[in-house]
């Protein structure tokens, strides 16, 4: 199987970033993606996604159950201070072991979350959360009913991302915001280390990832799905009520610090996106 255009601008032309055997990925000459252009044969088994990838290596992440609902907390917080509102709904794309469900459901939301994993969903439901089977470019949920959208880490799992924003942005309300997250491709490990880092390999992340996007990137394809980005970085001020206090004015200068040093240095993992449906 080969693909030819590139899936966040459909350029045609492209240069070779890393090929193996079983899979090759290039780098669009127009817009800088790297994309998956050439696998031999399926990679994942149809189970993948079943107990074990969640029980198995990542075991870990029941143990930090709680500092994962922390964090989740915080990238909700983040949210609801670009939509300028508390409240409302959330759906989790991706919601595994329902770690942002439980954040959402702490800060007041109603929590609903969707998983390709059969186990995930159930997993979720036996926490009380509505949570259903589906894939991210046919999401189960109707028009319009979501004041809030997380990707955590699902964007570069799926080789039609504008459909998949596409889809993100029916489920959202007028003025609802999506949080993306996804793998820098300029992190220097996934730049310099292409054939032994676990960004593209097929025994590791490439097996399960199609698109690798760098900022302006990931910006050029929310905005070509009908978003305005609000957000490009964890350094956000989030103003709710009159004038934040010093520690948010802390908190808020120490990321911005960090995010400029990290970004110089090619050391941010993660590309962070707040996004508002136009």
């Amino acid at each position: 199987m080969e693909w030819s255009h590139c899936p966040v601008c459909g350029g045609e032309q492209s240069v070779p970033h890393v090929r193996f055997d079983a899979l090759a990925f290039s780098r669009c000459a127009a817009c800088g993606v790297v994309y998956r252009s050439f696998q031999r044969e399926a990679l994942l088994k149809a189970d993948f996604y079943g107990e074990a990838y969640f029980k198995g290596r990542k075991s870990g992440r029941e143990k930090r159950f709680e500092h994962r609902v922390r964090k989740g907390m915080s990238w909700l917080s983040d949210a609801l201070a670009v939509r300028g509102a508390g409240g409302g709904s959330m759906l989790d794309v991706g919601c595994s072991m329902g770690y942002l469900l439980e954040a959402g459901r702490r800060l007041g939301l109603e929590a609903c979350g969707v998983d390709i994993s059969r186990y995930a969903v159930e997993h979720c439901r036996s926490l009380g959360f509505e949570a259903r089977e589906g894939v991210l470019d046919r999401l189960p949920f109707e028009d319009e009913r979501f004041s809030v959208v997380v990707m955590k880490h699902v964007l570069e799992h799926t080789p039609s991302p504008l459909t998949a924003l596409a889809e993100v942005r029916r489920v959202l309300k007028p003025g609802g915001v999506v949080l993306v997250a996804v793998p820098d491709l300029s992190y220097w490990k996934g730049w310099w280390m292409r054939r032994s880092g676990r960004y593209f390999r097929p025994d590791e992340l490439g097996a399960q990832h199609f698109v690798y996007f760098h900022l302006d990137g990931l910006s050029a394809a929310l905005e070509r799905a009908g978003f305005s980005v609000r957000a490009r970085s964890k350094a956000l001020f989030r103003r709710a009520f009159g004038w934040p206090g010093p520690l948010e004015a802390l908190r808020f200068a120490a990321l911005g610090v960090w995010q400029a040093l990290a970004n110089s240095l090619r050391l941010r993992r993660e590309l962070y996106v707040l996004a508002e449906r136009s």
